[in-house]
Formats: C-alpha cells, structure tokens, sequence
C-alpha cells in the first residue's frame, strides 16, 4: 500500500530568515555550523573532536562566520606526508579556504586552521576599514 501525503501549505525559507533563525541570543553572532567528511578513510572520534574544536576556536576571531566544512582525505602519493586537510568556511560576504598537507591529519588541520586565522583577520579588518570610510563621507 502507498501513502500520500498532502501538503496543506510549502513555504520555501530564504537564507536571510534562515540565518535569524539561527542567531545566538548570547552573543548576538551567529551560530557557526560545521560538517566533516573524511574521505578514503574511517575517521576517528578523537580526530573529529580535534577538528571541531579548532573549528570553535576560529569563531572566537568572528562573529560573522556562518559554515565551516572540513574535508579530511588520504593523498595517492608514496612519502609519508599524504594527509590532506581542506577548512572552508563561509563567512558575511566572502568565502574563505585553506588546504594543507602533512604527514599527519592533526597537524593538516592545525597548519588550515592558522591559516584561516589570518585570513578571518584580514576579512574583519577589511569590513572595519569599509565602514569607517563610509561614516567618513
């Protein structure tokens, strides 16, 4: 037997809404959400729990960041420095990446990671530069 359900009424949410659904009361930022994947390998929960926690301490630099994707992949080379680490992280208006290789996932994501942190500083100075000249004018 099949069943079909009847939608009564569909309203599609745009992203504007989406994000002041997820705001945070406390701090007035956003909520940062984050998916990891590892590919070619069974991650860890350990390795997970390190990668989540670097991604939080990225979120103490910006309030503005919205998504973090953490992609975790073994490299088809032969030396011994074949783990891949890729942090992408969406923040207001701009999109941020970084990806390291090592010979470990830890230190991939921790050499991302500082990384990011620079480039999330450069983004906050740049939208701080940006409002001063507008109250300039």
């Amino acid at each position: 037997m099949i069943k079909i359900l009847q939608l009564t009424e569909y309203k599609p949410i745009c992203l504007c809404t989406r994000l002041r659904q997820i705001k945070n009361t406390k701090t007035g930022g956003f909520i940062m959400t984050t998916n990891i994947q590892s590919v070619h390998f069974d991650a860890d929960k350990k390795l997970i729990e390190f990668a989540h926690e670097k991604m939080n301490k990225l979120k103490t630099f910006h309030d503005g960041l919205i998504n973090g994707e953490v992609i975790m992949r073994l490299d088809k080379s032969s030396n011994s420095e074949n783990k891949v680490a890729e942090i992408k992280i969406l923040a207001k208006g701009q999109e941020l990446f970084s990806k390291k290789q090592s010979a470990s996932f830890e230190e991939s994501i921790d050499l991302a990671c500082e990384a990011l942190k620079s480039q999330i500083k450069k983004h906050k100075d740049k939208q701080a530069g940006a409002k001063v000249n507008i109250d300039d004018l």
